[in-house]
């Protein structure tokens, strides 16, 4: 009995193991490759892709007006399929406009963050920014459909898709930095035409949310979910400024040389802590629609995956705090050992971003946005506070990563406790502050 509280349902297990299988492979291959990798480019083009990746996330947070965070919500497919055609309508619209201001400020990007390759590379921004675009909202469509298989094709096509990309380009010497920076925007891509393709015999090529509804439809989908743009995107975009800008801010401040260290220890940690977080969040977020819909109760199937996932963590971050340093330099080669230690700095962080980000999802689909923005809003003014004072004091930047990783642990330990009180609220309503969903 005790065993089986302490397990994921069935369904939950075989969920997550077909997303997580993708995702392992994908980001397998991402952090194998890395030694070739850092011996292809040097640590100034991993301080261009931490550039290119810091833009392109704020970006991608805000082109689809998160219009598509809805899609698993509404019993109605019409409904749903209002919401995928208006998280690409605003994708595409949105993401011109912001190839017109990267144009147009390409110099200023350039000078401001210490970066001269985006005088020439300014279109990496809008180009990662629909790829980020598309990949969210297609996912979407296949989270609500629980087409778990194909969610685990997408992750593994990504990453190998980018990493070929980074490896030919690397080998071949072309672009300097481009082979590593245009490769996210190649992977993400790629995985969602394979995920397309990716059928069963007789099944569909293009999903049902594909086609266009009604204009009715577009009318009650934009006015019953129209705190998604109203609320939920400032809301995303808050949450990805506290994370990305502060790499901005530290590249602003020791350049992109330097950060090059700092990159390629997010890609060892924070690439795939993101896609297996992602990918559980994808499954949970199906599952919280479905008992969201049935008026159930959501906080004992959070309870289950955060403890899932904590004893997931448990050993790579013993590991990471113990062997950091020496791992990498044996890795990656001795003049990566700074970015060993940059990685014992960060790994409760990550850890911490792991349990919480999957299940919080969930203040979005119970309709407590604003619950996250607060802590959004409060998570970036914090975060960027204390790393602009650290660099504006003169600090080194090992002081700095120290600060950042520091207040980033506490907020999502704080985030974590909003997200049992209002969970707790919720159940004890019987999920009565949940709008229609018909």
């Amino acid at each position: 009995m005790i065993k089986a509280k302490l397990c994921l349902p069935t369904r939950l297990r075989s969920g997550v193991a077909l997303i997580l299988a993708g995702s392992i492979a994908g980001q397998g291959i991402i952090v194998l490759s890395s030694p070739l990798l850092t011996r292809l480019y040097g640590a100034a083009d991993f301080g261009s892709l931490a550039v290119i990746t810091s833009l392109s996330a704020i970006g991608g947070a805000v082109v689809t007006l998160n219009w598509e965070r809805a899609v698993v919500v509404p019993r109605s497919p019409g409904i749903a399929r209002s919401l995928v055609w208006l998280a690409l309508a605003s994708a595409v619209v949105l993401s011109s406009l912001l190839a017109l201001v990267a144009w147009l400020s390409r110099d200023w990007l350039a000078s401001t963050f210490s970066a001269p390759f985006l005088t020439r590379d300014w279109w990496l921004i809008p180009v990662t920014v629909i790829a980020i675009a598309l990949f969210k909202i297609y996912s979407s469509t296949l989270t609500r459909r629980e087409a778990y298989g194909r969610l685990g094709i997408r992750n593994a096509m990504q990453g190998w898709a980018q990493v070929a990309f980074n490896i030919l380009m690397g080998l071949a010497s072309i672009g300097g930095s481009l082979g590593l920076t245009l490769g996210t925007a190649v992977g993400r891509i790629f995985a969602v035409g394979g995920a397309v393709r990716a059928r069963r015999p007789g099944g569909e090529l293009v999903p049902r949310t594909m086609y266009i509804p009604p204009r009715r439809m577009f009318a009650v989908a934009s006015a019953r979910f129209r705190r998604l743009p109203l609320v939920s995107t400032w809301s995303s975009l808050l949450n990805v400024v506290g994370l990305q800008a502060p790499i901005l801010v530290l590249t602003a401040a020791y350049g992109v040389y330097e950060i090059g260290f700092v990159a390629l220890t997010m890609r060892v940690l924070a690439a795939p802590v993101g896609i297996i977080a992602d990918a559980t969040a994808q499954y949970v977020e199906g599952s919280l629609g479905v008992l969201i819909r049935g008026r159930g109760r959501i906080g004992p199937l959070l309870n289950r995956t955060e403890f899932v996932l904590a004893l997931v963590v448990v050993v790579p971050l013993v590991a990471i705090i113990v062997a950091g340093p020496s791992v990498f330099s044996a890795v990656f080669g001795e003049e990566w050992r700074t970015a060993g230690q940059y990685a014992r700095i960060f790994a409760l962080t990550h850890a911490l971003q792991l349990v919480v980000v999957p299940v919080s999802r969930v203040l979005l689909l119970i309709d407590r946005a604003k619950v996250q923005l607060a802590w959004d809003l409060s998570r970036s003014i914090i975060v960027l506070g204390a790393v602009a004072m650290v660099s504006s004091l003169g600090g080194s930047l090992t002081t700095a990563i120290v600060v950042l990783a520091s207040v980033q642990s506490v907020m999502y330990v704080a985030l974590l406790v909003l997200i049992r009180i209002t969970v707790a609220n919720h159940d004890r309503r019987g999920g009565s502050n949940v709008p229609s969903v018909a």
